[in-house]
């Protein structure tokens, strides 16, 4: 008693009291704020619960019925999940995406130009002669050349940028018209264009003439004389009678 009564320790209890007045304080309000909580929490709860038909309450009048253990039974059971409808899944019908087919690209075949086999046209160029473009460039006889480009080997005389044929590889020089010889009367002169490949003697029998008199109307040297492709000659006609050619017999050798 003496001990309640020292000065000392009712300071030291007052104090202590005074520590505890606030958590008893805040430890009250936090009770009152969690007791107002659970029963906004449960008025709503109850209001969005289907009510039943009749009431139970303890007078005559329905209200409100407070049931802590429902309450507390309402708090810590788990929410009941709500059904979530499953979507129909509609099927799709897929659409046929049409395939291009590629387009194959033809590859154009080459074709060789053949070489013309008949005539054509050659454009001359610098340096080029009648020789040259005949016998080496294209290979083509001189004397078929000449005939169908109308020239002489007296008179072939090209220019750059000339046009002129040549004859294909078959080309034949035209077969020349037989001179009716009779129509001329004998030792009467008729110029005569020396072909290629002439010679005095062929011209000599043709014509039914003489190595002299021909000899003697051109100037030749002789008989024996190279005659040139385009040179024209006089000839004297019909000065000898042809002697025709004699036939061979031939002898049977009788078998033993």
């Amino acid at each position: 008693m003496a001990r309640r009564t020292n000065p000392q320790y009712v300071i030291k209890s007052y104090k202590k009291k005074r520590r505890l007045v606030p958590f008893l304080i805040w430890g009250l309000a936090a009770i009152i704020f969690a007791s107002g909580v659970l029963l906004i929490y449960f008025w709503f709860s109850e209001s969005d619960a289907p009510q039943p038909a009749v009431a139970e309450t303890g007078g005559e009048g329905g209200g409100f019925s407070f049931n802590p253990i429902q309450m507390i039974s309402n708090l810590f059971a788990s929410a009941t999940p709500t059904p979530t409808e499953t979507p129909t899944m509609t099927p799709t019908v897929p659409t046929s995406t049409p395939t291009i087919t590629p387009t194959e690209t033809v590859t154009p075949t080459v074709t060789l130009t053949p070489t013309p086999e008949g005539p054509q046209i050659y454009v001359v160029e610098e340096g080029d002669n009648c020789w040259y473009i005949a016998t080496e460039k294209f290979k083509v006889p001189m004397d078929i050349f000449l005939a169908i480009n109308g020239f002489t080997m007296l008179n072939c005389s090209v220019s750059p940028g000339q046009e002129i044929i040549i004859p294909g590889p078959d080309a034949k020089l035209p077969t020349s018209t037989p001179i009716t010889l009779s129509q001329y009367s004998p030792g009467q002169q008729i110029e005569y264009e020396v072909k290629l490949n002439d010679s005095l003697r062929e011209i000599v029998s043709s014509f039914n003439s003489t190595f002299e008199e021909i000899v003697k109307l051109n100037n030749l040297e002789d008989e024996n004389v190279s005659l040139r492709a385009g040179q024209v000659l006089l000839i004297p006609v019909n000065l000898v009678t042809p002697t025709p050619t004699p036939v061979p017999t031939f002898t049977q050798i009788p078998e033993n």
